[in-house]
């Protein structure tokens, strides 16, 4: 446990950049009838489906930006998956410790009836 936490608080602590949204390839037409995707032969893009904003939005990518934006991404998610990682880590430990409070509460109830009985 003590390891997993070690490896998750890493995560949060980085200061390399993080990017809410996803990187991904899309193929369409452009609509002008003598273009050769009329035919089939779509258009290629790489985009970014934004969503830092109150709306979602889609953004193309060029060049090295392809490569800098699905890093980003991949690290917001590897962030949003330890968040979760430590989430339930905590509700673990919480239950624990009330699991051993209602231990610790029985055997002192034991005790102080076993110290009446002796009086």
């Amino acid at each position: 446990l003590a390891a997993e936490l070690k490896r998750l608080i890493e995560v949060f602590t980085s200061s390399k950049p993080l990017w809410r949204g996803n990187v991904y390839t899309i193929r369409r037409r452009c609509g002008h009838p003598n273009c050769h995707c009329a035919d089939g032969d779509l258009h290629v893009s790489t985009v970014i489906s934004d969503r830092t904003g109150e709306k979602p939005r889609t953004l193309a990518l060029h060049g090295e930006d392809v490569d800098r934006f699905h890093r980003m991404t991949q690290r917001y998610g590897r962030f949003q998956h330890a968040r979760a990682r430590v989430k339930k880590i905590a509700a673990q430990i919480v239950h624990l410790a009330d699991a051993l409070c209602a231990i610790r509460l029985q055997a002192t109830l034991s005790a102080e009836k076993r110290r009446k009985k002796r009086e």
